[in-house]
C-alpha cells in the first residue's frame, strides 16, 4: 500500500483563493532523492598517497544545483495547489505554477516547504 495516500497533509493559504497542500513531513526516501540531485552533479575524486592513505574529494558542483534541489523538493512535498475551483496535482504543473508566482507568493510557499523539510532535533 502506498504511503502517499496515508501521509498527512497541511493546507497553507498563500492569498485568498490560493492554497498549497503540503505533505506534513519529509520521508527518508524523499531526503535521498533530494540529496541525489546534488550527488549526480558532483565529481568524486579518490586519491591514495604514498602511505596508502585514501582521501575522497567531492567537488565540481555548480551553483545551479541549489535550484535543482529546490525543484525536486517542491515536486516531493507539494501534493496539490488549489486556485479557486482549479486543482493542480501533476508534479510538473505544480512546479511550473510555483515558479511562475510573484516573488512574495513564491517566498511564502518556500517558507512553508522549509518548515516541513527542516531537520528536526
Amino acid at each position: 500500500m502506498s504511503t502517499e495516500t496515508q501521509r498527512p497533509v497541511k493546507e497553507v493559504t498563500i492569498k485568498e483563493g490560493l492554497t498549497v497542500v503540503l505533505y506534513e513531513y519529509l520521508r527518508g526516501r524523499d531526503r535521498r532523492l533530494i540529496e541525489d540531485v546534488y550527488l549526480d552533479k558532483a565529481t568524486v575524486n579518490r586519491k591514495t598517497d604514498a602511505e596508502k592513505k585514501t582521501t575522497v574529494e567531492i567537488g565540481g558542483v555548480t551553483g545551479s544545483v541549489n535550484s535543482l534541489m529546490q525543484d525536486k523538493t517542491i515536486e516531493l512535498i507539494v501534493k496539490e495547489i488549489r486556485e479557486g475551483e482549479t486543482v493542480i496535482s501533476e508534479k510538473k504543473q505544480i512546479l511550473d505554477f510555483i515558479l511562475d508566482l510573484p516573488e512574495s507568493e513564491y517566498d511564502a510557499v518556500m517558507v512553508a516547504i522549509e518548515e516541513v523539510t527542516a531537520k528536526k532535533a
